[in-house]
């Protein structure tokens, strides 16, 4: 990932396995800093919880994981597949 500032604009360069995306804007600095920091989030993603792996209760890690969720730590698709894992238990 790449960023710079161009008379006026920004310019955000992604670089994939396959591609180079370039996005120009003229939004506000902060507002272009605050997307360059969650790509960075996404791309270097915080670990599970520990206490997800520890024996427990269904239901205490049904509460962590939705913990998780709401922390924006785990995606959508993510906390359906281990809600279901974790429901097939019982």
């Amino acid at each position: 990932m790449e960023t710079l500032s161009l008379m006026g604009y920004r310019v955000l360069r992604l670089h994939t396995s396959h591609d180079e995306l370039a996005f120009k804007t003229i939004e506000s600095k902060s507002a272009f800093d605050q997307v360059v920091s969650i790509i960075e989030s996404l791309r270097h993603p915080p670990s599970i919880d520990p206490a997800l792996k520890k024996d427990g209760s269904v239901s205490d890690k049904l509460k962590q994981l939705a913990e998780l969720y709401d922390a924006g730590i785990l995606t959508e698709q993510e906390f359906i597949t281990k809600k279901a894992e974790l429901l097939a238990r019982l």
